[in-house]
């Protein structure tokens, strides 16, 4: 059951160090309050995803990705669909298990798909990777029993539509050094949107990705000026 007002986001990013302290740094200063956070590996050894719950009763959640996107760590940014993805998450709940309702905890574990990890003499140590509305439920059933520690990891997804979109990306590196330029993707948010770059936005994005270093970036920039002061000194000759 979806939250009104909250939204997974699906942030694809590089994997080199403090790429998430940026993210993370960067709701902070918006104000964007996050309700949970996962981080982990892809396939690709240089790429990880974070898949960021959050809070977007105050602000829209095209204004989180637009803040995002601005982000040069990050290549991709994506809204889970909770209709058609698949969400789970992990919990670890340590609830008290007296003699009596030992057997009626281990029964009700298994209605949610949960199984015992540690047993001690008055508790049981559940672990259940669910949906998070069913964790929430199996919390609520457990609640009369006492829980004595709960610890959840913050949702993941997968959503079919969501890997299609990112499976058109275009496969192209860019250089990892200082004034490098942010890859652009063939499928990207634009102004609120999801939508395909243009021919012209494809150009450029090439023509920038073309630029590979800073002292190329330097030299392009001198030529650029040079041509400028030409053309302004033969303007003022003409006069």
């Amino acid at each position: 059951m979806a939250t009104p007002g909250h939204h997974t986001l699906s942030v694809l990013v590089e994997n080199r160090p403090g790429v998430l302290s940026r993210v993370c740094g960067l709701f902070s200063r918006r104000g964007f309050n996050i309700e949970s956070l996962a981080v982990g590996p892809t396939e690709r050894v240089d790429r990880s995803v974070i898949t960021i719950r959050v809070d977007c009763t105050r602000h829209s959640v095209e204004q989180v990705v637009k803040q995002l996107d601005k982000l040069i760590d990050v290549i991709d940014v994506l809204e889970v669909e909770p209709d058609s993805a698949i969400e789970r998450e992990l919990l670890l709940i340590k609830v008290k298990a007296e003699a009596e309702h030992r057997l009626e905890i281990m029964r009700m574990a298994e209605v949610f798909n949960a199984r015992v990890v540690d047993a001690g003499a008055t508790t049981l140590l559940l672990e259940c990777v669910e949906h998070p509305d069913r964790l929430a439920a199996l919390e609520e059933l457990l609640s009369p029993y006492e829980i004595v520690e709960a610890v959840r990891t913050g949702r993941v997804g997968n959503d079919p539509c969501l890997n299609c979109e990112r499976g058109c990306t275009t496969e192209t590196e860019y250089p990892r050094v200082t004034g490098a330029t942010k890859p652009q993707t063939d499928v990207h948010f634009r102004n609120g949107a999801l939508r395909r770059l243009t021919s012209s936005e494809r150009e450029e994005s090439a023509w920038q990705r073309s630029i590979t270093s800073p002292m190329e970036i330097s030299e392009h920039s001198k030529a650029s000026a040079s041509s400028f002061w030409a053309t302004a000194r033969r303007a003022t000759h003409m006069h």
